[in-house]
C-alpha cells in the first residue's frame, strides 16, 4: 500500500505555514534542499491571508461630499471623488461649495456678490463659508450743501436724510449788490442774516448792509 504524506497547515499570525511529516516527501525534499537538491515549488512562499475585498464603491466623506473607497494597506479607505458639491451659506445666502479631490472649496458660490449700499455705494460679498458683506465704498454720512450752507446728512434704509448744518456756521456767499460776501448759518441751513460785505465798494450800492452806501470809499466826479 503506497505510503500518503499528511500535510497539516497552521495559522499563526495571519501566515498559512505548511508542516510536514517526517517521511513524507515534503519533508525528505526539505532535507535534499541542504545537500544541493532542487526546493519545493512552495519551499519559502508566504501566502497572503486578509485584505481588501470585494471591488469597493461609492462612500460619503464625513463634510458631505461624494467619495469612493480606495484600499490602503489592506483596509477600504473613503477618499474624495472630485465631484459634486456641498452646501454652504453667506453674505445670508444659500449657496454652494465644489467638491474637489482635496476637499471642499473654500469659496461659497452665491447669486448675489454685489449690492448697493449707503445710497450711492456699492459692497461685494466676501464668499467664504459663513463670510458677511465687505465694507460699503462709501460712507454712511456725507457732506452735502443747501441754500449756501454746508452740513452733512445720513442714509438709512437707501434713503438720504435732510442736510443738516452746524448752528452759526460760517458760510460764504453773494450780496444783493453781487459783491462777495458771509454770513451764518442755523441748523437747517438757512441764513441767520442778509449776505454782508466786509467793505463797501464803489458802486452805489450798499455791500455792507448798514443802510449806506459807498461810505468811505474816496469817489470822484468829471463834469463835462
Amino acid at each position: 500500500m503506497p505510503r500518503f504524506a499528511s500535510v497539516v497547515f497552521a495559522v499563526a499570525a495571519g501566515l498559512l505555514l505548511p508542516l510536514a511529516f517526517p517521511g513524507s516527501p515534503q519533508a525528505a525534499g526539505s532535507k535534499k534542499q541542504d545537500g544541493g537538491s532542487s526546493p519545493s515549488p512552495d519551499a519559502g512562499a508566504i501566502p497572503l491571508i486578509g485584505g481588501c475585498t470585494g471591488t469597493g464603491g461609492n462612500c460619503t466623506m464625513p463634510d458631505g461630499c461624494p467619495g469612493v473607497k480606495s484600499c490602503q494597506d489592506g483596509l477600504w479607505v473613503c477618499i474624495y471623488r472630485g465631484t459634486g458639491s456641498i452646501a454652504c451659506t453667506a453674505c445670508g445666502q444659500s449657496g454652494s461649495r465644489a467638491c474637489t479631490l482635496s476637499g471642499p472649496s473654500s469659496t461659497c458660490s452665491v447669486s448675489i456678490t454685489t449690492q448697493s449700499c449707503n445710497c450711492n455705494g456699492t459692497q461685494t460679498c466676501n464668499q467664504v463659508p459663513n463670510g458677511t458683506w465687505n465694507a460699503c465704498s462709501t460712507p454712511a454720512t456725507q457732506s452735502c450743501s443747501l441754500n449756501g450752507c454746508g452740513g452733512t446728512h445720513t442714509c438709512t434704509n437707501n434713503v438720504w436724510s435732510a442736510c443738516a448744518c452746524p448752528d452759526n456756521s460760517p458760510a460764504s456767499c453773494t450780496t444783493a449788490c453781487q459783491t462777495a460776501g458771509s454770513s451764518t448759518c442755523d441748523t437747517s441751513c438757512n441764513f441767520k442774516a442778509p449776505c454782508r460785505a466786509a467793505f463797501e465798494t464803489a458802486n452805489n450800492c450798499d455791500d455792507t448792509g448798514d443802510g449806506q452806501i459807498d461810505e468811505g470809499v474816496f469817489q470822484t466826479s468829471c463834469d463835462l
